[in-house]
């Protein structure tokens, strides 16, 4: 509630309801006076900014320290104490993906990983030997140009020539080969770039895919809804993306005091997250240990094979983006 003064007129300025309160019963507006000081905008910031940070900290303790608590209190309609979920994962998601970005990096000049600036250079150290080679799609023969796998294909009887995907791919290796023929590490430095920054899409296009994975995994029980999934998901990366970031601090830590026993708080953290999953499909779907073993199980399996099929989507498109 705001400490503005309330109207005297009883009928909402913006849907014309007549009113029996503060708030309008309709659209929920606070029936105020319009005018607004330049004191009452700054409270209004400063208050929606700690009301936004304190249900963040407030739903972070929940999501964090039991699992499964707060998609099944979603289910059940108890939301208002908590921030929405759709909200938690758009400002988990940003603050986790600027985090990120900005601790990998990929080195321009010898094509390394750099995480926290201390990962050593033997990464890939044949994309650096090789640089002057061109750089090379697929197997076969080399063509200089467009035009010269085109008449070499002219050339060869029906049955031999590629196909339309391959034919494809041999004019773009042509056109990356034009561009990249004397620095093949900075090639593969940008295909890559261009993958890592494909990751938001990538998490964004698996949540429905994981989902319908939970919905045909439950098919049997009716009461869950497609929706339902989604939002024991929507919970669970976001959860993610909080153990992701402590997971960060904590690598960066040890890179930065040399600390090696922080590995094994890494592994905790690993181990925890597995345990998490598990107890979140436990309370949420409210099974047997040994069905939810089961289907634990067999969900990481089915969405250990859907991420490998998407993460090479991406690449193909990250490759031809370049």
């Amino acid at each position: 509630m705001s400490h503005s003064k309330e109207r005297k007129e009883k009928i909402c300025l913006n849907c014309n309801t007549a009113l029996s309160g503060r708030y309008c019963h309709v659209c929920g507006q606070e029936n105020i006076e319009p005018k607004e000081s330049v004191w009452g905008i700054i409270h209004h910031f400063f208050s929606d900014i700690t009301h936004f940070d304190g249900k963040f900290f407030s739903t972070s303790r929940y999501l964090i320290t039991k699992p499964g608590f707060l998609p099944l209190e979603y289910r059940k309609g108890r939301r208002a104490t908590y921030l929405h979920p759709i909200r938690m994962y758009v400002f988990s998601s940003a603050v986790f993906f600027f985090i990120f970005y900005t601790v990998f990096n990929i080195n321009q000049k010898d094509f390394n990983f750099k995480v926290n600036g201390n990962i050593p250079s033997s990464i890939l150290k044949d994309s650096v030997s090789n640089s002057s080679k061109p750089v090379v799609i697929i197997s076969g023969p080399s063509y200089k140009s467009i035009k010269d796998y085109d008449s070499v294909q002219q050339t060869l009887p029906s049955d031999q020539r590629d196909g339309s995907f391959k034919r494809m791919l041999q004019k773009k290796g042509i056109e990356i080969n034009a561009k990249h023929n004397t620095s093949k590490g900075e090639f593969w430095k940008k295909v890559l770039d261009k993958l890592v920054h494909t990751f938001p899409y990538l998490l964004f296009v698996s949540l429905p895919l994981y989902a319908l994975i939970l919905k045909l995994i439950y098919i049997r029980r009716r009461q869950f809804y497609y929706v339902d999934h989604g939002i024991f998901l929507i919970y669970l990366y976001i959860f993610t993306f909080i153990l992701m970031l402590l997971f960060f601090t904590v690598d960066g830590l040890k890179e930065a005091t040399g600390w090696r026993w922080l590995g094994f708080l890494e592994f905790i953290f690993f181990l925890y997250g597995v345990y998490y999953a598990y107890k979140s499909m436990r309370i949420f779907y409210a099974q047997s240990s040994g069905k939810t073993l089961v289907k634990f199980i067999l969900l990481n399996i089915l969405a250990g094979i859907s991420l490998i099929i998407l993460f090479t989507v991406f690449l193909v498109f990250s490759l031809f983006r370049i």
